[in-house]
């Protein structure tokens, strides 16, 4: 089953309440004079359940002289059942008296619904999807039509329409609207610095040596590096279902990793734990699956996962899972995002996974069998090289508690599609939680992370499977009527 996120869109619109959230109901908007040069949009949509047989097209549409429509940006969504079948932006041009032509942009959404879209209808017009570096159609060269139709400067006003075709979207999801002009807007989107909410964060600058962890810590980055427990980085092809560290020592213990691309980066998209004969999986967006049930909890609590042994707390956005007190040595740290520490107590030599050693031949790069092989390539090079290139963003993490870091921040920096903040804010997460694991107070800014720690929990709920939101101090309602 595919799952779908839950969801903290975003789109503006013009009207005497600008900058205002505002509920929005099926059907279209009236017209309302719009200037492409000074206005973009945003909406917010939040899932009341499980989202099923959903079929939305979300369009602005552009008007000239004489109510003469001129083009369309949309944003199309459709399900059968709980599967995704589409899932696009698309741009349409009024060509001659009847025919319009689209070009089309699928890059971030991948078949799910995004925590974030940005619309700026200017020359070139560009989506911007959770806050990401790469605009879509920014670079798209078969836009040309809609690119000359905006070079006219012939539009007067505007209308945005919510199509509901299955007519159960007002039972299924909250739609919110609002407008910013572009004075106070932008689709830039600069590394800032996290501040502190009443929402509960560590201290964003260590003034003092923190207390090291008394195990070995395993770090998983992103795009497959790894610092191992014996302080080795290493560089993985990883796809799919990996060994990351086990011991086959009674009682044993396994921890997987499931490796996908996510934002156009390998991440680490869940951790798979088996602690004697009993399982349990901490997936993207915090989410803990257990018994083919979703595990609930809150945020600062400490709750034993039933009968497994393994207790769980959620805490300064990382889900820490202890399995001490079942009598199993490690601890996992999950940023329910793409990254994760491991703490390691104790050793008796029956260990084995990335996080030790290769697999010197037996598996290669201790990948296991794939669980879903007719829907996934997982076909790896047991060899790969590091990024040639190397990028001036990535000095900050040059001089810190782990050398790996900035060998991860190259590799996401690596190739033609830059990171997005999210996952630069991850990274500099990792670092902060690493240093203070190691006792150094040398962890740095939180490089990316949104100025409200709340945006943050939102958009990484929003990147799993539905759950309800089990944080505090984060309500929903403020989170929609927030001002960015």
């Amino acid at each position: 089953m595919k799952c779908l996120v839950v969801v903290v869109l975003t789109t503006l619109l013009l009207t005497a309440d600008a900058g205002m959230w505002k509920p929005m109901k099926v059907g279209p908007s009236p017209k309302f004079p719009f200037d492409p040069e000074s206005m973009v949009f945003e909406i917010g949509i939040v899932p009341k359940k499980e989202l099923v047989d959903l079929n939305i097209n979300l369009a602005v549409r552009l008007f000239g002289e004489n109510n003469k429509m001129l083009g369309m940006a949309s944003f199309v969504y459709q399900m059968k059942g709980r599967s995704v079948i589409k899932s696009y932006l698309r741009l349409g041009t009024k060509v001659g008296s009847k025919s319009v032509k689209y070009c089309y942009d699928r890059r971030i959404l991948r078949g799910q619904m995004p925590g974030n879209i940005f619309l700026d209808i200017t020359d070139p017009s560009v989506y911007v999807i959770n806050k990401s570096r790469s605009p879509n159609f920014a670079g798209n060269k078969v836009c040309s039509d809609w690119r000359n139709m905006m070079a006219r400067k012939k539009i007067t006003t505007a209308l945005i329409a919510l199509s509901d075709i299955e007519k159960n979207l007002e039972e299924q999801l909250d739609v919110q609207l609002r407008v910013i002009n572009v004075d106070t807007a932008t689709t830039t989107f600069e590394p800032i610095t996290y501040a502190t909410t009443d929402a509960g964060i560590d201290n964003l600058v260590a003034t003092k040596e923190p207390e090291p962890s008394s195990g070995e810590i395993c770090s998983v980055y992103s795009n497959g590096v790894i610092d191992t427990f014996a302080k080795k980085s290493e560089h993985y092809d990883l796809k799919c279902y990996h060994v990351l560290a086990a011991s086959f020592e009674s009682p044993s213990w396994f921890i997987y990793g499931n490796y996908d691309t996510f934002d156009g980066k390998k991440s680490c998209g869940a951790i798979s734990i088996y602690v004697g004969h009993k399982a349990f999986e901490i997936g993207r967006g915090w989410m803990i699956n257990y018994l083919g049930e979703k595990f609930k909890y809150m945020e600062g609590e400490e709750k034993a996962i039933d009968d497994t042994g393994c207790e769980l707390s959620f805490n300064n956005l990382l889900l820490t899972v202890d399995c001490r007190p079942g009598g199993f040595p490690f601890r996992v740290h999950y940023d329910g995002y793409m990254l994760a520490h491991i703490e390691l107590f104790k050793q008796s030599g029956s260990e084995l996974g990335l996080c030790f050693q290769n697999s010197r031949g037996k598996r290669v790069n201790w990948q296991i069998g794939n669980q879903h092989s007719e829907q996934n390539d997982c076909t790896i090079d047991p060899v790969i090289s590091d990024c040639a290139e190397d990028s001036p963003l990535c000095a900050e993490f040059a001089d810190s508690c782990d050398d790996s870091l900035a060998r991860a921040c190259r590799e996401l920096y690596c190739g033609q599609t830059e990171p997005s903040s999210e996952q630069i804010c991850s990274l500099s997460q990792a670092r902060k939680k690493k240093c203070q694991l190691v006792g150094s107070k040398d962890n740095g800014p939180l490089t990316g992370c949104p100025d409200d720690v709340c945006l943050r929990k939102f958009f990484v709920l929003g990147a799993g499977c539905p759950q309800d939101s089990f944080f505090t101090g984060c309500p929903i309602e403020k989170y929609l009527n927030k001002n960015p």
